[in-house]
């Protein structure tokens, strides 16, 4: 069997185990139990969705503003043209001392 179908194969049997054990402990057992069996998910559903709004705005304080991108993109054409120009200067330079006389 592949991996991805064991990975598969696993996923599944813990989901309903897990699924089982849920129903069990929201129905069967005893009422502090039942407090936990609420508690404890939506705990971890809410640190889910703080983590994903922290991951957001970290995102969108590291990223740089369009204005600052176009910026840094036109110094990085000016400096490759920069380099073009020494090359080509170089090169008629060296064409020229090559030059038979």
């Amino acid at each position: 069997m592949e991996r991805d179908k064991l990975v598969g194969a696993g996923l599944l049997i813990a989901a309903v185990v897990i699924a089982i054990v849920y129903t069990w402990a929201m129905f069967f057992a005893g009422p502090i139990i039942q407090k936990w069996a609420l508690i404890i998910p939506v705990y971890v559903a809410m640190l889910v969705i703080l983590g994903i709004a922290g991951y957001i705005g970290y995102t969108m304080v590291t990223t740089p503003s369009p204005e600052e991108l176009v910026k840094e993109l036109e110094a990085e054409e000016g400096e490759e043209a920069e380099k073009g120009e020494a090359k080509e200067r170089k090169e008629k330079s060296t064409e020229k001392t090559e030059e038979p006389a």
